[in-house]
């Protein structure tokens, strides 16, 4: 019997066996692992039950949706055109290095990265991490304080 390769659809040649697989993430990640390598595999049918289930965020759309609702004198265009400056003004100060303070939300940041050793999680090889620059974001006590207290109600 053949595996399917990538999909998690196939069938295990041990399917008539009893599910082993542990309560335990990295066990996908053995098996994404695989599929990475292109490596033939096949999930177990109770794994798929166990991911957690996928929680769309927002999009630019919803913000441009947003502005246009909030002020009613806006066309679409002008309330996308608004979101595109707001979005292009962050693009390019932190391009130039600078960093975006926004009051009661929090800092926007570019943060250099040393170079590092790191491990191939496909083939295990030790591989060097060049330099590099990272964002970074770190949220205003108020933020922290309002996403603290709506997660205890």
């Amino acid at each position: 019997m053949r595996w399917r390769r990538a999909t998690g659809r196939g069938t295990s040649p041990l399917s008539h066996l009893p599910c082993r697989c542990p309560d335990d993430p990295l066990y996908f990640n053995h098996f994404f692992s695989l599929a990475v390598a292109g490596k033939p595999f096949s999930f177990c049918p109770d794994m798929v039950t166990k991911m957690p289930p996928h929680r769309p965020g927002r999009t630019k759309a919803d913000l441009i949706d947003a502005v246009y609702d909030r002020h009613g004198g806006l066309t679409k265009n002008e309330a996308a055109e608004i979101v595109d400056t707001i979005f292009k003004t962050v693009k390019t100060s932190l391009a130039d290095g600078r960093p975006v303070k926004i009051k009661n939300f929090g800092t926007f940041e570019i943060t250099r990265r040393p170079g590092r050793l790191g491990v191939n999680p496909v083939s295990g090889e030790r591989i060097f991490i060049r330099p590099h620059r990272g964002l970074s974001f770190k949220p205003a006590r108020r933020l922290k304080d309002e996403m603290v207290g709506r997660q205890k109600e």
